[in-house]
């Protein structure tokens, strides 16, 4: 298909659409896994839609190993880009203590 084919040449919301299809099961099999696999690689090239995507899996193990210090540095990777889910989640672990120190200040 042609986000495959995009995905493959680097194409970054390419790339999120594809890991998105994976995640919910859009005109193909649900896997988790390559979900976090393709949002990872639009998160690395600076998606912040991915970026918050990896955050949200490593919130929630889901694709990847839950890791709440993993997903708080995704968060704030695409919270410094202003992706408004990501500033949230970032405050709301900031504010608790999830994966971070709680900060109230920055939170």
């Amino acid at each position: 298909n042609w986000y495959q084919r995009a995905a493959d040449m680097g194409h970054t919301m390419a790339q999120y659409n594809l890991g998105y299809s994976y995640l919910v099961g859009q005109g193909r099999q649900t896997n988790a896994t390559l979900a976090a696999q393709w949002f990872r690689r639009a998160a690395e090239g600076n998606s912040s839609n991915g970026q918050f995507m990896m955050g949200l899996l490593h919130s929630q193990g889901r694709g990847v190993a839950a890791d709440p210090e993993m997903a708080v540095q995704w968060y704030r990777r695409a919270a410094e880009q202003d992706q408004g889910q990501a500033q949230y989640k970032l405050a709301a672990a900031l504010e608790a203590g999830h994966g971070v120190p709680s900060d109230q200040a920055e939170a």
